[in-house]
């Protein structure tokens, strides 16, 4: 519970399980910087009063109940937005003017999610005079009536993570946009704009069965992507698509195969790996394969590759035979369930006999694969 707080106090951090009742007036904290609100009952005309923060720049709202259609307020200085929705309600965020420094962006939807430009905020006026009471904060249309978009709006976002049923986006209105993710996702309408998307480096696509849209996107990948992880199932036309992207310098591909069906994670093999000839074997730096399937025959075509993880038992007079044709590989990461620090310390120095060219061997049981993606941005000379 919140007792009275003098104004001169300079509370900048704020974190609130939401009761409806005891919810105070934001604008008693004038210097606010972050707000996190858990189990938020969407009240627009309260979010309005956001805008009185001129300092507000992380925001972060748990929603449990909320109209069938969500706005947010303008937040001129916020840079950082998470919105975890439980309703199955429409989130519609618009990036220019009302959301003009926003750099990172995230949303979880079991529903629908549109990211907007600013050309297209002359649409809300209609929304919100045909909506629910409460639906978007008091003066809102009048701002929507007043704003005249311009051929180009400065959209500053360079993280996106979304989650949702449906997506509806143009990528062409986020040319600072450096890291993308999408999990979950049924269908993205937009995917075909990727390309506009023009200083994208790292892509990461998440979701039990990869539908059409994942094609589409990636084939309009821009020239700029460095990374990317793919989780789900699919199949030999996106596999071809992958083969094509000599953008690549970083892959982590995990395709959901029968951890413990052999003949089927041998048959998968040819439908999820790129094809032999795939260009993106010739300038790929560090692979992820994340399954018991066989190591990919594209390896042998990877001459610029430097560090490889991938999953096996015990490696095999196959898999070591393929690896020492890889000149450049210096750093190996092998998953295992062997738990032995003596069988551990064997294998190793049978990778050392194999393969003197390289620098490091490291056998892991866990599931973390963080070590690995720092790994990776070092060799893109990205900070982790």
């Amino acid at each position: 519970m919140l007792h009275s707080v003098n104004r001169e106090q300079t509370l900048e951090k704020l974190g609130f399980a939401y009761t409806h009742e005891r919810l105070p007036c934001p604008s008693i904290f004038p210097n606010l910087a972050s707000l996190d609100l858990v189990g938020f009952e969407w009240d627009a005309h309260w979010l309005a009063q956001l805008s009185r923060l001129p300092q507000l720049q992380h925001l972060a709202l748990t929603c449990c109940i909320g109209p069938k259609l969500l706005l947010l307020p303008a937040l001129p200085a916020l840079i950082s937005l998470t919105v975890r929705l439980q309703s199955r309600s429409t989130l519609r965020v618009v990036l220019w003017p009302t959301l003009p420094a926003l750099q990172e962006l995230t949303i979880d939807s079991p529903a629908d999610v549109e990211i907007l430009a600013g050309g297209e905020l002359r649409d809300l006026t209609a929304d919100i005079a045909e909506g629910p009471a409460g639906l978007a904060a008091p003066g809102a249309a009048a701002g929507a009536e007043a704003y005249q978009p311009t051929a180009a709006t400065p959209c500053a976002i360079h993280a996106l993570h979304v989650g949702a049923n449906h997506v509806t986006i143009d990528f062409g209105a986020l040319p600072a946009l450096d890291d993308l993710s999408l999990f979950g996702c049924d269908e993205v309408a937009g995917a075909s704009t990727l390309a506009g998307a023009c200083a994208l480096r790292s892509l990461r696509i998440s979701n039990l069965k990869l539908a059409g849209w994942v094609t589409e996107l990636l084939r309009a990948a821009p020239a700029s992507l460095r990374k990317l992880d793919l989780e789900g199932q699919w199949g030999p036309q996106l596999a071809e698509v992958i083969g094509g992207m000599s953008q690549l310098r970083v892959l982590a591909l995990d395709a959901f195969v029968g951890e413990d069906d052999h003949s089927t994670a041998a048959d998968a093999a040819q439908d999820i790996a790129p094809p032999a000839d795939g260009v993106v074997w010739r300038s790929l730096s560090a692979l992820l394969w994340y399954d018991k399937v066989p190591l990919p025959e594209g390896l042998r075509h990877a001459t610029q590759l430097e560090l490889l993880s991938y999953r096996t038992s015990i490696p095999t007079l196959l898999e070591l035979d393929l690896l020492a044709t890889l000149p450049a590989l210096t750093c190996l990461w092998v998953r295992t369930t062997i738990e032995s620090i003596s069988e551990e310390e064997r294998i190793c120095r049978v990778l050392h006999r194999h393969l003197p060219h390289l620098r490091q061997a490291t056998l892991w049981v866990d599931a973390d694969d963080s070590g690995f993606w720092v790994a990776g941005d070092a060799l893109l000379g990205i900070k982790s």
